[in-house]
């Protein structure tokens, strides 16, 4: 039989705030296979805070990621914008040819 003793909460494996622990039943043989700490509200809270904490890290990094492909987008269209204004100003129009 299995025994957790800790919760994995924020990346790490943590002692809970309650001693007691629960059977862990296998679906299809209804037999007890293993035992896991009982979480307890606190224990529910720190994940909690922990999970959004690593969602708005993600998303700054996410953000952080489309920022700079962005710039740098809009550095190569600038770039190709230079080229062409460049190319333009060296051709006279057609009717200006005498």
């Amino acid at each position: 039989m299995q025994i957790r003793d800790t919760l994995y909460i924020d990346g790490e494996w943590r002692a809970p705030t309650s001693t007691k622990m629960i059977d862990v039943i296998s679906p299809s043989t209804e037999t007890v296979f293993g035992r896991v700490p009982e979480g307890t509200a606190e224990d529910a809270d720190a994940a909690v805070r922990a999970a959004r904490s690593a969602f708005a890290d993600l998303a700054r990094a996410r953000l952080a990621d489309a920022e700079e492909s962005y710039l740098e987008e809009l550095m190569a269209t600038h770039d190709a914008n230079e080229g062409l204004a460049s190319f333009l100003a060296k051709r006279r129009p057609r009717w200006e040819h005498r």
